[in-house]
């Protein structure tokens, strides 16, 4: 059974210019560093060659981007929230505060 996937440092997070950086991200800080690509398509589901337009630095149009149904499966094989952090922080909550801490100060408002 896999560890579940822990925050990235959120510095790095903020840095990210797109949801495909966010990706990236996530890769490089993966868990276990000597995954291939290949097995990362393979355990969440993917195509090898959609995971390499995932991961692609040059972000032109025609790349792919990870899909949302597979986020879930992306982070927990690579091990960190990378994107899902990213997509919250694109959304306005405050990445220096822990999901659960931003839900109950928002409940408390």
């Amino acid at each position: 059974r896999a560890e579940p996937p822990v925050l990235a440092p959120i510095d790095s997070v903020a840095e990210c210019q797109s949801f495909r950086d966010a990706v990236r991200l996530g890769w490089e800080l993966r868990r276990i560093q000597n995954m291939t690509r290949s097995s990362l398509a393979e355990r969440i589901g993917a195509y090898a060659s959609h995971v390499s337009d995932y991961m692609c630095p040059d972000d032109q149009k025609a790349r792919r981007n990870l899909p949302a149904d597979l986020i879930d499966d992306f982070e927990w094989v690579v091990g960190n929230r990378a994107v899902t952090q990213y997509l919250l922080y694109k959304a306005g909550i405050e990445l220096k505060l822990t999901v659960m801490e931003e839900i109950i100060a928002r409940g408390a408002a």
